[in-house]
């Protein structure tokens, strides 16, 4: 069955041929890819460090509310929390120190840096 110089024996050689060049170019790309990139790398090096850290976050935080409702609980037995909205306005202080303290100390943070490099006249990076 040649057609043009195009037989079954042929095509099945040539797929062969080709099958092999595209196992050998995988490889290389593969080799290539994790030698020069450090994607692969990155990915399993940051994915554990990154468990620990949500597993402490969690940890922190728990540990917080339980220290809040142990402070709370001393400040009702010991001293005297009769005033309403100064009960509230603490209870809330307390209660909300982890969502707002972050944004409180990056402003401080911020500027005492700006004050810092404009006081030794270097520029904010």
């Amino acid at each position: 069955n040649k057609i043009k110089g195009v037989s079954i024996d042929n095509n099945e050689k040539l797929f062969d041929l080709l099958t092999v060049q595209n196992q050998h170019l995988s490889r290389e790309f593969d080799y290539l890819k994790n030698d020069l990139t450090k994607g692969d790398q990155a990915s399993t090096f940051v994915q554990p460090k990154m468990n620990n850290w949500e597993l402490a976050h969690h940890f922190l935080k728990i540990s917080y509310y339980v220290f809040a409702i142990v402070l709370l609980l001393f400040l009702y037995k010991y001293f005297s929390m009769d005033k309403l909205y100064t009960t509230i306005i603490l209870i809330l202080l307390i209660g909300l120190y982890p969502f707002y303290i972050l944004h409180l100390e990056r402003f401080v943070y911020e500027n005492v840096m700006y004050m810092g490099k404009f006081l030794t006249a270097k520029p904010v990076k």
